[in-house]
């Protein structure tokens, strides 16, 4: 305990600007970016933020990004996950942890959607869009990847190019090992979600053990 609390406190840091350092100011919050120990001092910070939802709605949470999730069949479902909301910003409040409601948004599922209810954080409305970006895998509101796809299709020709105008004299070989690096990476990541394919053990069944 007494590593955490040296490491934690008893911080100062200055700001250089076109060579002119500033005085010395107190650091009082954070921690220091770029160590071993943040990352999971983090994760022990907010390790009770699942249990803000209760059984309202759902928590998915992957390093800072939170994602509040529920099945909306009444309009009951959608006060719910309105409630779980309030609460995860009371939760944030006391914590004083800031919500960047800039970066909050609301993303609807499936086809003939009945109930389109307005939610808010802090009584500011959260803007509605038809696609998020999760970890690097783009989702539309049908569950498509087709502008995933198209990202992904961007990416691999834009690297394409920049082998193509700095490696001039490239034998077969090198030329592979950079296209499975650099192009074939950007291809594939993440290809189990929005490619997925089921392999059938067996000769001739239609049945999976």
């Amino acid at each position: 305990m007494q590593w955490i609390t040296a490491f934690l406190t008893n911080r100062q840091e200055k700001v250089k600007v076109s060579g002119t350092l500033s005085e010395w100011l107190e650091v009082l919050s954070g921690m220091p970016q770029s160590t071993v120990l943040g990352p999971l001092l983090f994760l022990i910070y907010i390790n009770d933020l699942p249990d803000v939802c209760d059984n309202y709605s759902k928590l998915f949470l992957f390093a800072d990004d939170a994602k509040i999730y529920s099945y909306i069949k009444y309009a009951y479902d959608s006060m719910c996950l309105q409630h779980s909301t309030n609460k995860l910003h009371q939760w944030a409040q006391n914590w004083e942890l800031a919500l960047n409601t800039d970066k909050c948004a609301v993303c609807r599922y499936g086809r003939n959607i009945a109930i389109k209810s307005d939610y808010y954080t802090s009584d500011i409305k959260l803007q509605e869009v038809h696609t998020v970006k999760d970890i690097s895998v783009t989702f539309d509101e049908q569950l498509k990847f087709s502008d995933h796809c198209y990202d992904k299709i961007k990416k691999a020709y834009s690297v394409l190019g920049l082998i193509k105008r700095n490696f001039n004299l490239l034998c077969r070989d090198s030329f592979i090992m950079l296209y499975r690096s650099m192009v074939r990476s950007h291809l594939e990541y993440a290809n189990a979600v929005w490619n997925p394919h089921k392999q059938i053990s067996g000769t001739g069944s239609n049945e999976s053990n």
